[in-house]
């Protein structure tokens, strides 16, 4: 079986039986479909009811749906990226999976970090807000270059070697002109 290097997304959207959004009077938003390789996929979306929200998964193989997830939160989560919590759960609890096919798309699941979920303009206002935030151009450049590699660093982000023996002129030119081509 192949598996891709990166999962896809693209929207769909649950239909009830008369046609509508199949949201059982909860707010459902955000549908994602995360294709593991050309013949499995998870289709995902976020819901609120009065008291929580969460996300619900289904896994389908070669179109038939085979796995369902539900989790609910009552705070924050903290993942990497949207959905990944319920994708690592559906997949671990998959009794259609081979023991291999677990393992590989587990480790594609971990792996991923999706650009949608992390905007490239907000993340470099954010390190620009180093120049009001610190007091000297030193503090400014590292501000920069911790919020740009925090932010960009599984996109591919590397930083030269010699950086350290750049000057403090040098280095706000060219975290500028990073930022500026975000």
């Amino acid at each position: 079986m192949v598996v891709n290097k990166k999962l896809t997304t693209t929207s769909y959207k649950l239909k009830n039986k008369k046609g509508g959004e199949n949201n059982m009077s909860n707010k459902s938003y955000d549908y994602k479909t995360f294709d593991l390789d050309k013949n499995t996929s998870i289709d995902c979306h976020t819901y609120e009811t009065r008291y929580s929200w969460g996300h619900k998964a289904e896994l389908s193989i070669n179109g038939r749906i085979v796995s369902y997830k539900k989790i609910t939160y009552y705070n924050r989560t903290w993942e990497a990226y949207t959905y990944q919590t319920i994708l690592e759960n559906i997949v671990s609890s998959c009794k259609q999976l081979t023991k291999d096919q677990v393992k590989k798309y587990l480790q594609i699941i971990q792996d991923q970090s999706f650009s949608q979920d992390r905007d490239p303009g907000i993340i470099g206002t954010i390190a620009k807000m180093g120049e009001v935030l610190t007091d000297n151009k030193k503090d400014s450049n590292e501000w920069k270059k911790r919020m740009l590699k925090a932010g960009l660093e599984k996109q591919g982000l590397t930083f030269p070697t010699d950086w350290d023996n750049l000057t403090e002129e040098e280095k706000e030119k060219r975290l500028n002109g990073a930022i500026g081509q975000l």
